[in-house]
């Protein structure tokens, strides 16, 4: 790998150059070159409007930032760009869903970080500490806690008079193969068997025709058509792009389903959007659809969701994948016993829940704790050779989707209470949440040696501790982690 100071003097130059011909723009600025990465994430980034962005990989030695993607074509691996050195130029990796073990492995090659597809708002903060996203937060705390009439050619459906699925499959293919990006709404009510089950067929029947009814008359304001796919799934296509405000049809959809209560049932309605899809196959906007009708279905009320919250949620689970993957490395590399990490976060947890910490606090507190080794990545052939420097590479990942706080309690969790620490801060200068970490730390590693020695009495952990209280630990934490061992 070439770096910035053993660079040729052509390459320094080029270096010099394609700086020189990227200005800053937006609120991170600079150039940003993506590797493999898919148009729709291409175009989420220039929408967001804070970097100069090119594909072009020969520009890679004058980037402010590399985006590379663990998407890559079939058969061929993600590479790293050869001649760039990412301790000088943060290369971060653009993880979609499935490409978790990528992520890790480009991580353990040097990446600054990784984002989820999806969340590529996040990259500012790689170059701008003040920007960040919590989704990752996000993803923790949720593991913790389904037109006009008349259209020729195909089948209408007996009860409601609308075009059917087929008709469906073969209007938006020709919407597409004629270049145009439908927009498409699919409608699910999601309590109709519910309400199927307190009336008789003929009701039902009535039913839906009424809704077909209603829909068709709502969706022709719009310029759009509208199928039916099943008993309880509709679907509205715009092939015109006229569809400027997609969730006012989408909440006069809601209304009016709302409005019928067959049996003392009131309807519910999923709605799901695809709007402004880069997608060129049926099926794919199909799929989308059908992600983002799932995702509104999930609350039990009706509700709309575009297959960009879809993109945003699915983003949350796979940052949080990425980062249990990162945790489990790391806890396979280091000179500590198994499992290291959950405990470490476990007794902060404890440690938090007496002093007074709760709900979100609490479970922000344990995913801090959870990766506080995370900088370790990569350890490389020389072990812990980055014992020094991987609070400060941790917190910097993590700015990126946790946000400010769990970053400052990973910085900080090296930090002594006597101000002899990394950044020499003293005391309460030291973030709470980090004080917490080091002494859960330092608890865990007395309850469980490295050495495989059996674990000693709870009345040696505590003496081990209050050893470096005042000193390396907060005084008034060891006490209460004393507590908690039972001392009185």
């Amino acid at each position: 790998m070439t770096t910035m100071t053993d660079a040729t003097p052509d390459q320094a130059d080029a270096q010099q150059d394609a700086a020189a011909a990227a200005p800053a723009t937006g609120r991170a600025g600079g150039l940003l070159v993506a590797i493999g990465l898919n148009e729709p994430t291409l175009q989420r980034i220039r929408d967001h409007g804070a970097f100069q962005v090119t594909d072009d990989p020969t520009q890679a030695l004058g980037a402010t930032i590399i985006a590379l993607s663990t998407r890559s074509p079939r058969g061929q691996t993600v590479r790293m760009p050869a001649d760039v050195d990412p301790e000088h130029t943060p290369i971060v990796v653009i993880c979609h869903p499935g490409g978790e073990e990528t992520a890790v492995a480009l991580m353990q090659r040097g990446c600054a970080g990784v984002v989820a597809e999806g969340n590529e708002c996040a990259l500012d903060s790689f170059i701008d500490p003040d920007s960040h996203t919590q989704l990752l937060v996000e993803g923790y705390l949720e593991q913790q806690g389904e037109g006009r009439s008349g259209r020729s050619g195909g089948r209408l459906d007996p009860i409601t008079s609308l075009p059917e699925e087929n008709s469906f499959e073969t209007h938006v293919s020709e919407l597409l193969a004629d270049g145009a990006s439908p927009n498409l709404m699919m409608l699910r009510i999601t309590n109709l068997d519910a309400a199927r089950q307190r009336t008789d067929v003929r009701a039902v029947d009535l039913l839906r025709r009424r809704l077909a009814s209603f829909y068709s008359d709502a969706a022709r304001r719009y310029s759009c058509d509208v199928f039916t796919l099943s008993d309880s799934v509709f679907a509205v296509v715009d092939g015109s792009s006229l569809l400027v405000n997609p969730h006012k049809l989408a909440s006069e959809l809601i209304e009016i389903t709302e409005a019928f209560r067959p049996g003392g049932v009131k309807l519910r309605l999923a709605v799901g959007g695809v709007i402004g899809s880069a997608e060129t196959e049926v099926a794919a906007l199909r799929e989308q659809a059908e992600q983002a009708v799932l995702a509104a279905a999930q609350s039990g009320e009706s509700a709309f969701v575009t297959s960009d919250d879809v993109t945003v949620l699915l983003a949350s689970a796979t940052e949080y994948n990425v980062a249990q993957m990162l945790v489990s490395f790391v806890d396979q590399q280091v000179a500590n016993a198994p499992g290291h990490s959950a405990r470490v976060a476990e007794m902060a947890a404890d440690i938090a829940r007496e002093i007074g910490y709760h709900g979100r606090d609490l479970n922000t507190l344990r995913l801090a704790a959870l990766l506080h080794d995370v900088g370790r990545v990569p350890l490389g052939a020389e072990g812990q050779r980055d014992d020094e420097t991987y609070p400060e590479r941790g917190a910097r990942y993590l700015l990126a989707s946790a946000g400010p706080e769990i970053a400052d309690a990973v910085r900080y969790h090296t930090e002594r209470w006597d101000g002899a620490g990394p950044a020499a801060l003293v005391e309460d200068d030291i973030p709470l949440s980090a004080r917490i970490i080091a002494v859960a730390k330092a608890a865990e590693a007395a309850m469980h040696p490295s050495s495989g020695e059996p674990p000693p009495a709870p009345d040696e952990i505590i003496t081990r501790l209050r050893a470096d209280a005042g000193s390396r630990l907060d005084p008034d934490l060891v006490a209460t982690t004393a507590r908690l061992f039972g001392d009185s």
